[in-house]
């Protein structure tokens, strides 16, 4: 691990011996060099369980002896969040009695964690000079993944060879006959493309798989017409799982699509299982979309209910006629997860094996959605029952925060 010590001041060292070494006649003065300190932390390895042990060897710089007891240790832990929400927590040190260079310190207060969770540690010794706490040396901030049992791998690694799967498998299908030969349908929002989202379809495995996403994202054709999701006019090709496939003089074809992302879902029936554990998927990744009713035009309909995540699907959809249909379809709360293909990325290392752009909505370096021109993924005004309102897409920590706009 890399090391970063405090610089001190040959002032600040005079003042430092002072209050480490009170009785240091006759000591020799070389031993001034070694008050700034060297700490040595491992990376731990955790699993969801206590205990949450963490520790690290400290040592005066130049003498490699331990430090005095004027030496306070500590490490700062934080729990990476959604969008860098995170929670950090400062947890005391004690020195070992069996080595006085070794500090120990358990984490628990931290706790809960939980599988794939990320977490960031970052140790520091301080001592009082002049009145005030200093800090003599301190470590870079590292980070490690809670152990999971669907994880053999590193979270990096997993994700570039998920792009890499993904991409390989299904970039360059450009029109709605490859995509639906690989299985895929259209997914509840039809024909009709969502703003930072796209035309998405689905596949019905019901199995978690990498290199078979439940719904794969394609940005419809440049100049097409993107909202237009009323059922096709002239020959149905396949009439199966949902409206036909469009002849080529349809409005709602808008080939020639273009691959952009990728997502799971898992159905958040659960409310003690804060997200869910799917390889080695970081645990802040997940992301709720919200319970409701896709439309027949290729919106969504919010469930008003709180307690949508329990709730069994609905018999009627609560609206008016003239936007109820027979293709209405409700779900309940759904834990998501959405992947995007970074061609930047690809193009800088001349591979398919890159980090995923990972984010709720698909944005340019402008923050821009991409595709736009769409049907806007629907919010609600604040209510009794959602104080903050609702959005279709939010995470649990920060509500429609998260959401653009």
């Amino acid at each position: 691990m890399n090391r970063r010590l405090h610089r001190l001041s040959p002032l600040a060292i005079l003042i430092l011996a002072a209050a480490l070494y009170p009785s240091c006649n006759g000591e020799d003065s070389s031993s001034l060099l070694d008050i700034p300190v060297v700490i040595d932390a491992a990376s731990p390895a955790w699993s969801a369980d206590p205990p949450f042990a963490l520790s690290a060897v400290v040592t005066k710089a130049g003498s490699g002896d331990a430090v005095g007891e004027a030496v306070s240790v500590s490490v700062e832990v934080l729990k990476v969040g959604p969008l860098e929400n995170n929670q950090s927590f400062t947890i005391p040190a004690s020195r070992s009695t069996a080595d006085p260079k070794l500090f120990e310190a358990d984490a628990v207060a931290a706790g809960p964690f939980h599988p794939n969770q990320q977490v960031r540690f970052r140790w520091s010794a301080t001592a009082p000079i002049g009145g005030e706490t200093t800090e003599l040396g301190a470590t870079d901030t590292a980070e490690f993944q809670i152990d999971a049992d669907t994880c053999d791998s590193d979270a990096e690694s997993y994700l570039r060879e998920m792009h890499a799967a993904v991409v390989d498998s299904f970039d360059g299908m450009t029109t709605l006959g490859e995509i639906f030969a690989q299985g895929y349908v259209l997914n509840n929002h039809g024909y009709a493309s969502l703003d930072g989202l796209g035309v998405t379809f689905v596949h019905p495995n019901p199995v978690f798989a990498v290199e078979m996403p439940e719904v794969l994202a394609f940005k419809p054709a440049d100049g097409s017409n993107v909202t237009d999701n009323t059922s096709c006019a002239g020959t149905c090709v396949l009439g199966v799982l949902g409206p036909c496939l469009c002849s080529a003089c349809d409005s709602c074809k808008d080939e020639p699509y273009e691959l952009i992302g990728w997502f799971y879902g898992v159905f958040a029936f659960d409310p003690e299982v804060p997200r869910p554990v799917e390889g080695c998927i970081p645990h802040h990744y997940w992301f709720l979309h919200e319970a409701g009713w896709h439309t027949a035009s290729g919106g969504m309909m919010l469930d008003p209910t709180p307690e949508a995540a329990l709730d069994p699907a609905p018999v009627d959809c609560p609206t008016a006629a003239s936007l109820c249909a027979s293709t209405d379809r409700y779900h309940p709360r759904v834990w998501d997860l959405h992947f995007w293909v970074n061609r930047e990325a690809m193009e800088e290392e001349g591979t398919s094996a890159v980090l995923p752009r990972v984010a709720i909505y698909n944005t340019d370096g402008e923050g821009n959605l991409i595709p736009g021109g769409g049907l806007n993924a629907p919010t609600t005004a604040p209510s009794d029952a959602f104080p903050e309102g609702q959005c279709m897409f939010f995470y649990s920590e920060l509500g429609c925060d998260g959401a653009p706009g």
